[in-house]
């Protein structure tokens, strides 16, 4: 049986059903989250060309380093846009060691490690993600992206299936219009047998779009549930 196609919608981008591993495609469309701006291959050289200027400059004046914290950042930005996690987790640990102690830049750190894990199946570069979302929230508890990709590591990539659940769960209760954690916990309820359960989620992101006025972003989350609630009738015999 196919999976059910829960389509995570950030920012402009949407992940659509396909045959690579759904959850490395949650996470690589949740990098991008937040991110404004494009990342030309001059920008990034460019701010590679500064950071080397300001690195030079580090012994001399305080200054530099404070400059390279958001010359690393915007470049760590840069990297994640263009999902080169390599770089950005580089680019991002530099901006840390400069002295960002904001809790977005955790949040991205976390962000690119579970990217990469994902790629390369790794636990380790797993564990690195779930302890930069807890250091974002230890910074700022309220970080709703860190919370949603702390759940999703849980549920689908550390065997913590409980914690992560509950914690996408808790984000739809607290944040009913963060769409991303009420996909995502249509999908769980999915996984998990419940697909009445699901049903009425996807149901009920249907209704509450449907009140709103309508944009392009709107229209891609009713188009997704729409899907899934026709999938999920088609499997069950359920009816509307």
């Amino acid at each position: 049986m196919n999976k059910l196609c829960i389509i995570m919608i950030l920012s402009a981008f949407l992940m659509s059903c396909g045959g690579d591993d759904p959850i490395s495609r949650i996470f690589k469309l949740k990098a991008v989250k937040n991110v404004q701006v494009y990342a030309t291959d001059d920008e990034i050289a460019d701010l590679e060309k500064e950071a080397g200027k300001y690195e030079a400059l580090v012994d001399k004046k305080i200054e530099a380093s404070d400059n390279l914290v958001q010359v690393y950042e915007s470049l760590g930005m840069r990297y994640l846009y263009r999902k080169d996690w390599n770089s950005a987790i580089n680019a991002l640990e530099k901006s840390i060691s400069h002295g960002n102690e904001k809790d977005t830049v955790f949040q991205k750190l976390g962000t690119a490690y579970a990217n990469r894990g994902a790629v390369l199946n790794s636990q380790d570069d797993f564990l690195n993600a779930e302890a930069y979302y807890k250091k974002t929230l230890s910074i700022n508890n309220s970080n709703i992206d860190a919370k949603y990709g702390l759940g999703l590591l849980y549920y689908y990539k550390l065997d913590r299936k409980n914690e992560g659940y509950e914690i996408i769960r808790q984000l739809t209760v607290d944040i009913k219009d963060f769409y991303p954690a009420r996909f995502a916990y249509g999908r769980m309820e999915y996984e998990e047998n419940n697909k009445n359960a699901a049903l009425g989620i996807f149901q009920s992101i249907y209704n509450d779009l449907s009140a709103v006025k309508e944009n392009p972003e709107v229209a891609d989350y009713k188009k997704s549930a729409k899907e899934n609630i026709d999938r999920i009738i088609s499997e069950t015999g359920s009816s509307i």
